[in-house]
């Protein structure tokens, strides 16, 4: 995979995750872990390349992959890179901080804040399934007859 490509990732990842780019600490490591270890984290077929795709074009289709990943290929990679990039994050002195800091506000804003992100999830579901689930319905079908065509993102 290139590095052009990881750069991308990495900073959408960062950006969905935390709000923002992340450092290039992280980026540099992002890119090492692929290096030394990139088959553990690699698409296991046409449709979890897919995913992996359009999840590196912006936060919006991070977490529409995400979602449906987290429902219907639990094995994505996509999961397992945002995983990573959780650990990397954590890790940085630039974004461990923002990651351990303790919201404000106790229980009642706790559960508002909870509620509201239960709601993000609940609204990007089912647009997950529309917009994803043609597309993984169509490399299925394909890959049982052995001739998967390329899914282009």
């Amino acid at each position: 995979m290139s590095d052009g490509r990881l750069e991308r990732e990495c900073r959408t990842y960062g950006r969905y995750l935390i709000g923002r780019e992340p450092a290039e600490y992280v980026a540099e490591k992002y890119r090492e872990y692929h290096a030394r270890c990139g088959p553990k984290v690699a698409p296991a077929d046409s449709f979890d390349r897919f995913l992996s795709d359009i999840s590196a074009r912006s936060p919006f289709w991070t977490r529409l992959a995400d979602v449906y990943a987290s429902r219907f290929v639990r094995q994505a990679a996509v999961r397992k890179k945002l995983v990573l990039m959780l650990a990397l994050l954590e890790c940085s002195p630039e974004s461990f901080a923002y990651l351990d800091a303790v919201d404000g506000g106790g229980t009642g804003a706790a559960l508002v804040r909870l509620a509201g992100r239960a709601a993000v999830y609940a609204a990007a579901l089912p647009l997950a399934i529309l917009l994803l689930t043609p597309v993984h319905a169509f490399e299925a079908v394909f890959a049982r007859s052995g001739k998967v065509p390329a899914v282009e993102s």
